[in-house]
């Protein structure tokens, strides 16, 4: 199935498209439960492990995933820290810092950066404010706007940039 809003493919038994996460149009069966539909369990258009729920840009994300996010996203970066330091530990000696380990945290370092950027855009689009503004949140404010942008409740309803993550209940 083809999303009407964005154009990408939704998989089936989706019940929003994973790109932009308007709702499916058409309810999917699957031949392989006799007929049962998928849309009775809850939707989770972007899954924890999925690298795209880490690194989109379309879409919104409501306060819950917001938060979700940053605990696992803390947790990741503590645990890239804590296998450098192990290499380091184990193949180096105290007064030579190897390349491997400080390659090691650059990377999750520019990886954490990226992905609570891909984060705070789809929290600003819950919100409706543009990327631009969640760019500018992001270099200006530090954490302080950041963590901020948490706490803001979302736009009720559909806005620009989706369907609300929250749910149609408005």
């Amino acid at each position: 199935m083809i999303c009407r809003n964005c154009g990408a493919e939704v998989p089936f038994g989706a019940v929003y498209c994973p790109v932009c996460g308007t709702p499916a149009e058409e309810t999917d069966v699957s031949p392989f439960t006799g007929g049962a539909d998928f849309r009775d369990s809850p939707a989770r258009p972007h899954s924890l492990l999925s690298p795209r729920g880490w690194f989109a840009v379309k879409g919104r994300m409501g306060k819950r995933e917001f938060w979700r996010r940053q605990a696992w996203l803390f947790f990741l970066l503590f645990a890239v820290l804590a296998v450098s330091a192990l290499i380091e530990g184990l193949l180096y000696s105290s007064a030579d810092t190897g390349a491997v380990p400080a390659a090691i945290r650059a990377l999750g370092a520019a990886a954490a950066a990226l992905s609570a950027l891909t984060i705070l855009i789809r929290r600003m689009h819950d919100i409706n404010c543009s990327a631009a503004i969640a760019v500018l949140v992001y270099l200006f404010t530090g954490p302080f706007g950041y963590l901020i942008s948490g706490v803001i409740s979302g736009t009720p309803g559909p806005n620009r940039f989706g369907p609300d993550p929250a749910g149609e209940a408005y």
